[in-house]
């Protein structure tokens, strides 16, 4: 509606794709490089993570155990989804997180069991 519209239009910020002034920029270099370090931090304990998934696969081929273990699933997601609250993450975030790096050790581990 016009209404609705107009609204809309009085609501709508328009926001710069970036500040020329060199403290904000400094300040901006500083925080992604933090960032970047995290997010290299992230993907090595991925990297570890997934060696852990890749020696149960190895147990779980040598007793002849299923890959998907429901109940461990389970208490992991409740689990993480507690610690994901309390550190300000949404739940919604974490089910997906998880839920990846579910997948991803399930990947490996079915990848060991049928060689």
């Amino acid at each position: 509606t016009p209404t609705a519209l107009v609204q809309i239009m009085k609501d709508l910020r328009i926001r710069k794709e970036t500040d020329p002034e060199a403290e904000f920029n400094n300040e901006l270099a500083n925080l992604r490089a933090k960032i970047d370090v995290v997010d290299n931090q992230i993907i090595e304990l991925l990297g570890k993570r997934m060696q852990v998934a890749d020696g149960i696969g190895q147990l779980k081929k040598q007793k002849n155990v299923a890959v998907l273990q429901s109940k461990r699933w389970n208490e992991i997601l409740g689990k993480m989804v507690l610690e994901g609250e309390q550190k300000g993450l949404s739940e919604e975030f974490i089910l997906k997180l998880f839920k990846a790096i579910h997948q991803e050790s399930i990947n490996h581990q079915e990848k060991i069991i049928k060689s």
